[in-house]
């Protein structure tokens, strides 16, 4: 059964199916939409792979950026939130972005990257300067992490700040 959520005057906001999980647990598919975690709105389209460009271009169209972590609360609740929910693309870009062989920066803020979230085996990009390498996310109900990888491909959805 769908599931429509309206935060204030805003329009829909998110759509969710319960489905039968693992253990009797109902964890909810999310498609996509406005959500509120932690007091703060984000936008998330889980439906869609594109590429990096695409995704900054659809946070730039709704006055948004590309999610990134600078705090590690913001990284915190995310995580949290995610672990309840199956996603249908569970891969996201961050707003994130290697600079050289060794070094991350936040593309907003342009500030370097110290603390990292990096899932089982990452990173995994050879350190080439030549090739463009970002950031990706991985939510999962099961845990959530980093992955690095070439900025052009189109295996990832958006998730908006």
């Amino acid at each position: 059964m769908a599931r429509k959520l309206i935060f204030g005057a805003a329009l829909t906001l998110a759509t969710f199916s319960i489905i039968s999980g693992a253990n009797g647990e109902n964890p909810r598919i999310f498609t996509g939409g406005y959500v509120e975690i932690d007091r703060h709105q984000y936008y998330v389209n889980a439906t869609n792979f594109i590429t990096k460009d695409a995704a900054r271009a659809v946070c730039k169209s709704l006055n948004l950026e590309l999610v990134s972590f600078e705090e590690r609360n913001k990284w915190d609740a995310i995580n949290v939130w995610a672990q309840q929910y199956v996603f249908d693309v569970p891969w996201f870009w961050i707003g994130a972005e290697r600079i050289n062989t060794t070094s991350w920066q936040w593309e907003v803020s342009g500030k370097h990257i110290k603390d990292f979230y990096w899932g089982p085996g990452q990173p995994d990009m050879e350190a080439e300067d030549s090739v463009p390498v970002c950031l990706s996310l991985l939510l999962s109900f099961t845990g959530s992490g980093w992955y690095d990888g070439v900025c052009n491909r189109t295996n990832n959805a958006v998730f908006c700040q």
